[in-house]
């Protein structure tokens, strides 16, 4: 079972770099990307999706509807 999620695991990150490079993450970042763990590397691509979609950092976005 270790060996099968292992595997999963790997292929997800492999499948993130890929996502990133193609969509043009920057050099200095690129070469780091093998190093991250998992979460980063979502985290990171689901930011790009964001910007994206949205056309900016969903960090900046308030959800507060008062505001």
């Amino acid at each position: 079972m270790g060996g099968l999620l292992r595997k999963a695991v790997e292929e997800r990150k492999n499948f993130l770099i890929q996502m990133l490079k193609k969509n043009g993450i920057s050099k200095e970042v690129e070469a780091e990307l093998s190093t991250w763990p998992l979460t980063e590397l979502e985290e990171e691509y689901k930011s790009w999706l964001f910007q994206q979609n949205y056309g900016m950092d969903p960090g900046k976005i308030s959800l507060n509807k008062t505001q």
